[in-house]
């Protein structure tokens, strides 16, 4: 099976030049890019930059959810691109996704 990171990884390189050297569920991600230093771990958004869920948010799973911020909207919520998520019956395993996620409570945001 393909790590749900591996997604948010690629495109990260793709639209920073920068990529993680990190792996794993999505929920460690933030304590991962503190660890790896000259990332920024931030509640607000910023273009681009990944969007890290917790467990339990908006509809994610144990291991959370990481994807790309692709654009802010105007309510503040954020436009991503996902791989192996599911946005109203599109996308899911092995495709890539698109759709909004709301900051907040539960919600951080890494870029170097």
């Amino acid at each position: 099976m393909v790590n749900a990171p591996t997604g948010p990884m690629l495109a990260t390189t793709r639209l920073t030049c920068q990529h993680t050297t990190w792996m794993g569920d999505a929920r460690t991600w933030p304590s991962s890019a503190r660890s790896a230093g000259g990332w920024t771990v931030s509640s607000q958004p910023r273009v681009p930059s990944i969007i890290v869920i917790q467990p339990g948010y908006q509809g994610c799973g144990a291991t959370g959810h990481v994807a790309v911020v692709e654009r802010i909207n105007g309510d503040g919520s954020v436009y991503t691109s996902n791989w192996n998520y599911e946005f109203n019956g599109k996308g899911g395993l092995y495709t890539t996704s698109y759709g909004n996620f709301n900051t907040g409570s539960g919600v951080s945001f890494i870029w170097k």
